[in-house]
This record gives C-alpha cells, structure tokens and sequence, in this order.
C-alpha cells in the first residue's frame, strides 16, 4: 500500500515534463504529415495539367484525333474556289438530259467523262465531234475519240476505226491500223466487221488476197444473219472462189439473203432454180425461178425483168 502512493507521488511529480514532450512530439509528427500532404498535392497538380485537366485523370485515356473517321468535310471559306468532282455516270446521264436541247452543254459533260476514261463518253464524244452536233465537225478529234473507245473494247467503234484509217478520214491512211481494227472487231463478233474483213480480203487492195480467209469470214457473219455475207457466201460457193464449187450451198446461202429482201440474191435464186428447170425439167424448179425472179424484178433488176418475160411466154 505505502509502494502505491510513492509511486503515485512521483507520477504527479514528473507528469508535467512527460505530457509536455509527448505533445512536442506530435507536433512534429504533425508537420511531416502536412510535409508529405504538401508533396502529394503538388504532384496531382502537375499530374492533371499533364493529363488536360480532365478530372479523370486516373482511369481515363484519350482517343488518338487520328482515330476518329468524320463524314462531315467542312466547306471551303470561298466554295467557288473548290474543284467539285463529280463521278462519269453521272455527267453521261446529265449530258444524255441535254443532248438535245443543249448539245454544246451535253459535249463538255461527255467530253469530261471521256478524261475520265469512261467508255461512253468517249464514243459520245467521237459521233459528236465526227457529225458535227454541239461543236464544229471534226474528224481528227472523232478518231482520236473513237480510238479511245475502241481500245476499252467497243466493237462497233473498232469497226469505224478500220473504215476511218481506211479511207483516211481525219488521219493519213493507214494500212496497218486498217488491217488491224478490222480484224479486232471481226474476232469480238461483230457482224459487219467480219463481213467487210472478209471483203478487204476478198478485194487484195490494201494486203495480198486470201480467198479462202475471206469466205471465213464471210461465213461467220453470214451465220450471224448479216445479208450481204450471205450472198457473198452464194458468190464465193457458186464460183468456187475459196473453195470448191457448190451449186447446193450456194442456192442455200442465196436463199437465206433472197429471204432478207437482197435483190441480187432474188436474182441468182432465180437463175439456179431456172438452171435445174432447164436441165432436168423440174416444173416446180420453174415455179420458184419465177417467183424469185418477179421479186427481183419487183425491186428493178433489169435482167430479171428480161428473163422473166421469156419465162412466162
């Protein structure tokens, strides 16, 4: 008991000094922890001025600008200023609009499709400047266009190509580019060019004549339909020019362009069936000479006509 009270006196001796010490103390804890508080404010600040001040600084990450894809093109500050480019659909179709009403109009639409080496406008723009619609006529721009078009694959302007280098229309002639943009539309198909490939041939003019080549050609075009192939293809058969005389081909492909309306093709149907009239004494042989004659007759084939008469008397 007397232990308890001593050392309760000297506690209440030296409490003053202990409790002044113990405060000193936190004092200076104190102002550390204001010292690193102090470090770590600064620090967010310049974290958030690094980051654009964006309050989100921690989870947050921008998106690149070079990420963001915009429809939206901003208008120029003086628009007339800014070249518009416009597709060669697009100017075709307004040029078709006005090329009748407005033909100078439609040749400047077709001609700045055919810069953009649109097919179409560059055929339009060759029969524009080849007639003479919408401008003067002018036949060295027609063939510059027309070649153009030629080389994308038009047939029909492949064909006019040849008949241009040809005769010589808006350039010097040209044998070779005959030769060669007659064969081109004659191998794509074309009727017409496969015939008159088959005539340059036949002819010997401008190469050496190749009358077997020509009654190809002739043949594939007449196959197509095309009139004057097939009464060359009758020619060539009842001449044996290219091949061996057939009086039987030749009546049939005579026939087939007789058929057409072709006046000389009457003609020589009529000659034929006369001929078999004459040598066997085939009536109806006689009957058909007849008729085709009186169709070539009809049409004003003089000889026809003549032998017609003999005929019916």
């Amino acid at each position: 008991m007397g232990f308890i009270f001593v050392v309760i006196i000297i506690f209440f001796m030296f409490s003053g000094p202990i409790l002044d010490f113990l405060s000193s103390v936190l004092d200076v804890l104190s102002d550390v922890i204001d010292f690193f508080d102090g470090i770590k404010s600064f620090f967010r600040r310049i974290k958030r001025r690094l980051m654009g001040g964006n309050k989100l600084y921690g989870t947050y990450k921008p998106r690149s600008t070079s990420s963001y894809k915009s429809s939206y093109t901003p208008k120029s500050e003086n628009s007339s200023d800014k070249k518009v480019t416009r597709s060669a659909k697009d100017l075709c179709q307004e040029a078709d609009s006005c090329v009748n009403t407005d033909p100078r109009r439609a040749l400047t639409l077709y001609e700045q499709a055919a810069n953009l080496k649109d097919e179409k406008g560059q055929r339009a723009c060759a029969d524009m400047y080849y007639h003479g619609k919408g401008c003067e006529k002018n036949t060295v721009k027609a063939l510059y266009w027309y070649e153009k078009s030629a080389e994308q694959g038009n047939v029909s302007s492949q064909l006019l190509c040849g008949y241009l280098y040809d005769k010589g229309i808006g350039c010097n002639k040209n044998t070779f580019k005959t030769l060669y943009w007659y064969a081109k539309a004659a191998e794509n198909g074309n009727a017409e060019a496969q015939y008159v490939y088959g005539v340059t041939l036949f002819s010997g003019v401008i190469c050496e004549r190749d009358e077997k080549t020509a009654l190809y050609w002739y043949e594939k075009s007449a196959n197509q339909g095309f009139v004057k192939a097939q009464e060359s293809c009758g020619y060539m058969y009842n001449n044996g020019r290219g091949c061996v005389k057939d009086e039987q081909k030749a009546l049939y492909w005579y026939e087939k362009a007789a058929n057409q309306g072709h006046k000389e093709a009457q003609y020589q149907c009529g000659v034929l069936y006369n001929e078999k009239y004459l040598e066997f004494g085939d009536l109806h042989a006689r009957d058909k000479a007849i008729e085709w004659y009186k169709k070539a007759a009809a049409q004003g084939h003089e000889n026809a006509n003549m032998i017609l008469k003999s005929l019916i008397e």
